[in-house]
């Protein structure tokens, strides 16, 4: 079943701050499919026990296309001061098959561009 998943640069122009992106060591392969990568399902599992929000997503945009491999958003405040900040991190780190980024809202800006109606990504 076809879905829509945002970019998490298009994410972070929405919520109009930095925002936390989870990307998986694995997807490099050619052969990596997320559905399959327990510390993925493990980590979906941690983040609704914790109640803390996510969404499927894809990297930074660029032009042309890709195909999903498992990136997630993490709905939380980026301030590292924060508890559910820290509890995700501290989480995330603890793990060799996953990487925490902070993507800030300058960089996402970068990008603003592909927001226009008439934005063709070809």
């Amino acid at each position: 079943m076809a879905r829509l998943l945002r970019n998490i640069d298009k994410i972070a122009r929405e919520k109009e701050n930095d925002v936390l992106y989870v990307d998986f060591n694995g997807r490099n392969s050619s052969k990596y499919n997320y559905k399959e990568d327990n510390n993925r399902k493990e980590l979906l599992e941690w983040l609704e026990l914790n109640k803390i929000n996510y969404e499927e997503c894809f990297g930074i945009a660029f032009n042309g296309f890709t195909r999903y491999r498992g990136g997630i958003y993490i709905d939380i405040i980026c301030d590292e001061n924060s508890e559910q900040f820290t509890l995700v991190d501290s989480h995330i780190e603890s793990k060799r098959s996953m990487i925490l980024y902070i993507i800030s809202l300058s960089l996402a800006m970068k990008n603003s561009y592909m927001d226009e109606d008439d934005y063709d990504y070809d």
